[in-house]
């Protein structure tokens, strides 16, 4: 039942909310270059919702906490490995996401150890394309990292984000006790859900959690 409302909500706000509304929130931003890397699609869901070029590889896809922890502590280098793609029992992740209804339907890919669970792309020449010329277009003067505590994640994985050497850092949590730095937001989930915070609940423009546009504005 909660599933089939999130899947309405995100449909609703991708296909038909944020294209009527993305002429508006793109006039509240200051500049429209700008790279968000994120663990799951916020960062695509961002780019869509001021109706600008996605200038971070990691659209539509999403990445184990601690494979995402690994990417950030080393990305510039793992970005030169090349995107090698695995079928899904190579998945070191196999145990852990078999029991969803999506395993099997979408491309993996690894950087070395890290592994990308790439979902909205229809076959490996596009994802493979879209990958190496978006990782062109990474903004580093510009760069915001963000994170949430989806698919499993550890208040230990919280700890380890907030010690990373960025300056723009983004946590969207659904648990009041994983609020340990003020780059952690916590935002209150339907259905007293504290498992991890639903995507359609991940918020975007100015939102009563926090205001994007304005934080992106400020990116440093």
């Amino acid at each position: 039942m909660h599933w089939s409302i999130e899947t309405a909500r995100l449909k609703f706000r991708n296909d038909i909310y944020l294209p009527l509304t993305k002429e508006i929130r793109k006039k509240g931003l200051n500049s429209d270059t700008f790279t968000i890397i994120a663990n799951n699609c916020w960062g695509g869901m961002i780019y869509e919702s001021y109706g600008i070029k996605k200038m971070s590889p990691t659209i539509g896809m999403f990445i184990m906490p601690k494979d995402y922890i690994r990417f950030l502590s080393n990305m510039e280098y793992y970005l030169k490995c090349p995107l090698v793609f695995i079928n899904e029992n190579e998945s070191k992740w196999k145990n852990t996401l078999c029991k969803k209804s999506n395993w099997g339907t979408y491309l993996i890919a690894r950087l070395e150890d890290i592994e990308l669970h790439m979902l909205h792309y229809h076959n490996k020449e596009e994802a493979e394309r879209k990958w190496y010329e978006r990782v062109r277009r990474i903004s580093y003067d510009r760069l915001l990292v963000k994170f949430n505590d989806q698919n499993g994640c550890e208040l230990s994985d919280i700890y380890d984000f907030c010690k990373l050497n960025y300056n723009n850092k983004l946590v969207f949590v659904a648990k009041k006790n994983f609020v340990i730095d003020p780059c952690v937001v916590y935002i209150k989930q339907p259905y007293n859900n504290n498992t991890g915070i639903m995507a359609s609940r991940e918020p975007f423009g100015h939102s009563k959690y926090i205001n994007v546009t304005s934080y992106i504005n400020d990116l440093k």
